[in-house]
């Protein structure tokens, strides 16, 4: 292919972006961009997944789907990666790439490796990589996973993720404020107190989790339960005592637990329960939307339902089946009605808003969970 008319697009990966700077996926793309004109090729688009890993199979990377539809389209015909490793670390990867090269003749060029899948050597080439790169993965996780064990084993406090409530970044210390509510929160349930009103009021008060957002009914269950809040490490149900201070007893927790499990319903969300206007129904005094409610032994019906999180007023409640039925006879007669036929010939395309915003209705609806 002559270089003129090589449109090449730049694909950039880095697993975790420790300091939030993109510094690593930025030099990637300096390289790329450099070896692409020494090529005489013409870079027509970069993709740049940024903490994503290209070996498990539940992560999702927009960046790399992107660039698979350009090569699908024909936007560009060639991709330029610093390493190989970074476009894939599982063969069905370079299988999706490589097929998605093939419509337009397309390749894949790395600046570190002689790789060059125009040509058959090449294309076994970036397969024995991408298998070495699978097993290095695989050998990296099961480090991993040994290391953690033996931090636990050893009583060490957890190292990732955002800092525990309760706590200072790396366990050094208590944060007494909210070692309080936590504390606070325990003796509300002792006391026979719903975690539902434990979040409510938390949520008058203020009181938010270390990311800022409100308390909900899980992740407060989650965060009394964890072995963590007694100074703890779990494995598989065995327990080593840890290096930190606890803010709660190891009887606590037990205490805790023995309570949730005899009462599984407590804290959990319920299955939604699908009905004709779920969702579409407003209330007439918040003007939010409206779930259906379907307590065991009573009839279904349309509420207004406040909950950690949500501004509803909790104020109306309505049955669900003569709503229902209601607004079937009413839909059943409109469409049949000739005088609306007519109105609707005499708008032609005209469009007011009103299908955008039962589209939008019904986007969210299938979104939402009903309370």
């Amino acid at each position: 292919m002559d270089a003129k008319q090589v449109r090449i697009g730049i694909y950039a990966r880095i697993s975790e972006d420790r300091d939030g700077q993109q510094t690593a996926t930025a030099r990637q793309l300096e390289d790329c961009r450099a070896f692409a004109a020494r090529k005489g090729w013409e870079v027509a688009d970069e993709f740049e997944d940024i903490d994503t890993s290209a070996f498990k199979t539940n992560v999702k990377r927009p960046e790399f789907v992107r660039m698979l539809a350009s090569l699908r389209s024909g936007e560009i015909n060639g991709v330029v990666v610093w390493k190989l490793d970074r476009l894939s670390r599982q063969q069905r990867d370079l299988v999706r790439v490589t097929e998605a090269c093939e419509a337009h003749k397309a390749f894949i060029a790395s600046v570190m490796e002689p790789i060059d899948t125009s040509q058959s050597y090449g294309q076994f080439i970036a397969e024995l990589l991408v298998a070495q790169a699978r097993m290095e993965s695989a050998n990296t996780s099961a480090r991993q996973t040994r290391k953690a064990l033996e931090q636990r084993e050893q009583g060490l406090p957890p190292s990732n993720g955002r800092r525990c409530f309760g706590y200072t970044r790396g366990y050094t210390a208590i944060v007494p404020e909210e070692a309080a509510l936590l504390r606070e929160a325990r003796d509300r349930l002792y006391a026979g107190e719903s975690m539902r009103g434990v979040c409510f009021d938390f949520q008058v008060r203020g009181v938010v989790s270390t990311a800022g957002n409100a308390w909900r009914t899980q992740i407060l269950k989650r965060l009394l339960l964890s072995s963590t809040l007694s100074g703890q490490r779990e494995h598989e149900g065995r327990l080593f005592q840890g290096t930190w201070e606890p803010i709660f007893a190891p009887e606590d927790t037990e205490r805790l637990r023995r309570m949730f499990a005899a009462n599984p319903g407590v804290g959990r969300t319920r299955v939604a329960t699908r009905s004709l206007l779920t969702g579409l129904v407003r209330c007439g005094k918040c003007g939010q939307r409206m779930f259906t409610s379907n307590a065991e032994g009573k009839r279904r019906r349309y509420a207004c339902t406040t909950r950690p999180g949500n501004t509803n007023c909790g104020g109306v409640t309505t049955l669900a089946d003569p709503l229902d039925e209601l607004v079937a006879e009413m839909v059943f007669a409109a469409v049949d009605d000739a005088a609306l036929a007519e109105a609707l010939r005499a708008r032609g395309d005209a469009d007011d808003g009103l299908l955008a915003g039962v589209q939008r209705d019904e986007a969210a609806s299938s979104a939402t969970s009903c309370v």
